[in-house]
């Protein structure tokens, strides 16, 4: 069986940056654990679900920078896209 290495380009839309969150109750904890539990807890730590996807599939995501539609290959296609919307 062949291994191939994956990467995963995607921009930072809302839907590929859903983070997964569970916290405890941290309630009946004194401030000094609280602290640590905040720092130590992964729900703090910037993963989401699809970077925590893709690792368990052996493939890196990459994503892209905000704001810059020139590295998006799908931005250059909108335009043709919106031309054909608009003679149909």
């Amino acid at each position: 069986m062949i291994k191939h290495d994956i990467e995963v380009v995607v921009d930072n839309a809302t839907t590929h940056t859903a983070l997964t969150v569970k916290l405890d109750d941290f309630r009946e904890k004194k401030l000094d654990d609280i602290k640590k539990t905040l720092v130590d807890h992964p729900a703090f730590k910037p993963t989401n679900k699809l970077e925590i996807l893709g690792t368990k599939y052996g493939i890196k995501v990459i994503f892209l920078p905000k704001y810059y539609c020139e590295l998006n290959p799908i931005e250059g296609l909108w335009c043709y896209q919106k031309q054909f919307i608009r003679r149909n």
